[in-house]
């Protein structure tokens, strides 16, 4: 059988009598490029937990995960959308050889606008919306909820700022600053 013939096959399996929607279809797009990838190297270079010449496991936002030639899997049993594990093939393929700096810049600065647009609300409401729909002010329920996902709590760095920090991957670090309320601006 080919790799195409597999990668059908897969696609066939995974989703029967279902309408494919774009994630679907770039994880399946992508999932080729796993036949050519040395996974010793790349395991290696990008500190995936366990590493052999044809398995790969990582810790992916907190979840456990393996990369193989034919598929994606988290190992956790939930659900997962699949654009999460098209972003592990992207990671698992890139030819990326460096070590985080850890200088951290706010996420507007990478989108062009996307999280920045002026769509109504306060200052922050509107990149933030979902964690103040959760939230709303709740310092205490936003750290509870933070560290169940394995942030870890960096402190206070300013009055009423805090700060926690996470690897989304083992070479992806991310901060995440919480302000709370005060007398004249809401949470951020």
């Amino acid at each position: 059988m080919t790799q195409n013939e597999k990668v059908a096959a897969l696609k066939a399996a995974y989703l029967p009598n279902k309408t494919r929607n774009n994630y679907d279809q770039i994880y399946y797009d992508v999932l080729p490029y796993l036949q050519d990838c040395d996974f010793a190297e790349a395991g290696k270079r990008l500190r995936f937990e366990e590493v052999s010449p044809e398995r790969l496991t990582v810790t992916f936002c907190g979840r456990p995960f393996e990369v193989t030639r034919e598929a994606v899997r988290v190992m956790d049993g939930k659900k997962v959308d699949n654009n999460f594990l098209s972003v592990l093939i992207y990671y698992t393929i890139s030819k990326a050889d460096c070590e985080p700096e850890y200088q951290f810049t706010p996420m507007v600065n990478f989108s062009g606008g996307v999280f920045a647009g002026d769509r109504g609300g306060g200052w922050g409401e509107h990149r933030n919306k979902a964690i103040f729909d959760r939230f709303g002010t709740d310092y205490a329920a936003f750290h509870a909820a933070v560290s169940r996902m394995g942030m870890r709590y960096d402190g206070e760095t300013a009055p009423l700022e805090h700060c926690y920090s996470f690897n989304v991957l083992p070479k992806m670090p991310v901060k995440v600053k919480y302000y709370e309320a005060d007398e004249e601006f809401p949470p951020a």
